[in-house]
């Protein structure tokens, strides 16, 4: 006998349209400048107009609110930013009292088993 899964669906509950705000957004962007704009021959010429225009879309528009910087920028400054703000990998020592004391402190640990 299989194994049988409860699946819930999950609604935006009605009047509340704002989770998917942006999106929508970017749809109606997509359905009015590139989908109602062009006939497409094929698989191939319909992902090539839509990369264009999505490569066009984020990475040569500004956007008001991000300071008039494009969505690829801010990904790129936030991507920066969050390598700044880690700590450096930690090296062990090859030579050195450092690498006396960090062996010194593996032999005295002892492994502790409930």
């Amino acid at each position: 006998m299989g194994v049988t899964a409860r699946r819930r669906a999950h609604f935006i509950e009605s009047g509340t349209p704002n989770p998917s705000a942006l999106i929508e957004s970017i749809h109606g962007r997509f359905r009015d400048e590139s989908l109602n704009e062009h006939w497409f021959r094929d698989l191939a010429d319909a992902q090539e107009k839509i990369g264009a225009w999505r490569h066009d879309y984020n990475h040569r528009r500004g956007r008001k609110g991000a300071g008039c910087k494009t969505p690829a920028e801010v990904a790129s400054a936030a991507w920066s930013a969050e390598l700044q703000s880690r700590p450096a990998p930690y090296r062990p020592p090859t030579d050195g009292p450092e690498l006396m004391l960090a062996q010194q402190d593996r032999d005295n640990r002892t492994l502790q088993v409930d």
